[in-house]
Order: structure tokens, then C-alpha cells, then sequence
């Protein structure tokens, strides 16, 4: 993986990253698509100048029971990179998930990924010290597992720092995290942040993730898909973003919203997307 800056304002960045199925700038919102209701396609995000896309591995790998991996370009008719999640969000939603993390690697390679998430552990919002601690020291757990059964070097691998609201945790998973050679680094647990408007919160997160990591990798705030804080998350170094919000505003099925989930408390809103010509 190559990650070139180009430019830099505040703690901001203008950059590229390269992986084995090409390049996207940052930064970058990642559309989140539901892998088994195709809704928008190749042509869509090339003309509104997207060139990377994320998408659930665990949902997947849930849904084809019995069949064997395919790779996920295929399986999204979409070439170009394409990111997937490991199943951590359904952790945070349901308590648990039917993977192990050594499984959901593996699954994760075998699909062809181009950006690939480790199996962490979130700490929520609502969590108190003593659980936020445990959910940083298992999470620090399963990333020397993962680090222990990864055998695709051309698969970037994104390292999750977790700690919640508890600004120590969350330094200190930093910290943790920094040792261990990721490609990519991202924060954790910001989606009820976000659904709630604390954002005073949000950037206190972001900053104590941001100290303790090097400087040198991308930063991905995960689930972070409403556009009002694009500018301020870009300033203070956020370098990626991803958002369900084209899967859960079009009429069609959910197999499970993923990270960033408003249709919940919101309900779902029926759109068309407008010819951009």
C-alpha cells in the first residue's frame, strides 16, 4: 500500500491511496452497499466521481451459507476498490455475531477484499470505564490474532481503536494500536455520537485517537456518513469516512443497515437518485 500526500491544511490532508484494484483520493466517503441488494452500480459512482466502495463481509459470508467465496468485485459488479467490514457493528447492535475473528479474516481474503477490517470489539456508548477497558484489551486481543493468521499482504488491513467515550481508553488503545503495523487506522464506536448530535464528544475522540497514532497511515471514522461534518471531521485529520445513507434512502430491502443506522429511530426515507447531467 502507497498512502501519498499532496497537500495538507490544519490537521487535514489531500492524498492517494493505492491498492491491488487501483487508486482513490482522499478524502473519501466510502458508500456502504448492502451486498445482497445491488441498488446503485459501476456507472453511477463513476459519474459522480466515486472509486471506492465498502460492503459487509459478514453479512455476506451470513447470507451465502453453503456456497463457496466469490469474490466480492463480482459479487457487487463493481472493478474498482472496494473495502469490507468485518461484522463488528452487529457486535455492537446484537451482542455477538456467528464468525470468529481468525474465520472472518479468512473470509475476507478469500473474497478478494482490497481493504480489509479486523473482527473488533466496540465499545458503545453507554459502556463504563471498566467495560470500555475490556472492550480496548479485547480488541488489541483479536488484532495479534489477526495479525497472527493474515496471509494476503496486498490486502490492506485496517487496525479499529476503540474506548468510546473515555478519552483515556481511547489513547491508550491508540497507543496499542500504533505498535502493531496496520495500513490503515480508524476510530471506533462514533455512531450513537453521532445519531445523539455529541460532537463536542466526537472530536475529543478523534483528537486522543489521533495523537497516539502515526502520522504516516490513512485515519477512517467509521460510520461517520452525515455530510454537515465532512469539513470539520476532514480538518481534524480524518483522511476516510463511510455511510449506509445510499442503501437506507432508496426503496429497496436491508439485510442490515450496517455501522450507520438512523433508519432506526428515524424510519427509512424513499428517494430517487436526480440525473447529475
Amino acid at each position: 500500500m502507497s498512502f501519498q500526500v499532496h497537500g495538507k491544511d490544519l490537521l487535514g490532508r489531500i492524498g492517494t491511496i493505492n491498492t491491488k484494484s487501483g487508486a482513490f483520493a482522499t478524502p473519501h466517503m466510502f458508500p456502504v452497499l448492502d451486498p445482497h441488494h445491488r441498488i446503485l452500480g459501476k456507472e453511477f459512482f463513476d459519474r459522480v466521481g466515486i472509486h471506492a466502495v465498502m460492503t459487509n463481509a459478514y453479512l455476506l459470508k451470513r447470507g451465502r451459507q453453503g456456497l463457496d467465496p466469490v469474490d466480492v468485485h463480482e459479487t457487487l459488479d463493481y472493478p474498482s476498490t472496494v473495502a469490507t467490514d468485518s461484522g463488528a457493528y452487529q457486535i455492537l447492535e446484537y451482542g455477538h455475531v456467528g464468525v470468529t475473528p481468525e474465520e472472518i479474516i479468512a473470509y475476507q481474503e478469500k473474497i478478494n477484499t482490497d481493504i480489509g477490517v479486523i473482527l473488533d470489539f466496540p465499545t458503545g456508548f453507554k459502556s463504563n470505564p471498566s467495560r470500555a477497558r475490556w472492550t480496548v484489551d479485547e480488541t488489541v486481543r483479536r488484532a495479534d490474532q489477526a495479525l497472527e493468521v493474515i496471509t494476503r499482504k496486498d490486502i490492506l488491513w485496517v487496525g479499529p481503536v476503540q474506548g468510546g467515550v473515555h478519552l483515556n481508553e481511547v489513547e491508550r488503545s491508540a497507543r496499542l494500536m500504533a505498535k502493531r503495523d496496520f495500513d490503515i487506522y480508524a476510530l471506533g464506536s462514533p455512531t450513537e455520537l453521532m445519531e445523539t448530535q455529541r460532537y463536542d464528544l466526537l472530536v475529543d475522540m478523534i483528537i486522543a485517537a489521533k495523537n497516539a497514532l502515526p502520522k504516516g497511515k490513512p485515519f477512517h471514522l467509521f460510520g461517520a456518513g452525515h455530510p454537515v461534518l465532512f469539513p470539520f471531521l476532514v480538518a481534524l485529520g480524518c483522511d476516510l469516512f463511510d455511510s449506509a445513507a445510499c442503501s437506507l434512502c432508496t426503496c429497496g430491502p436491508l439485510s442490515d443497515p450496517g455501522r450507520d443506522a438512523p433508519s432506526r429511530r428515524y424510519g427509512r426515507v424513499r428517494m430517487s437518485v436526480p440525473s447529475l447531467r
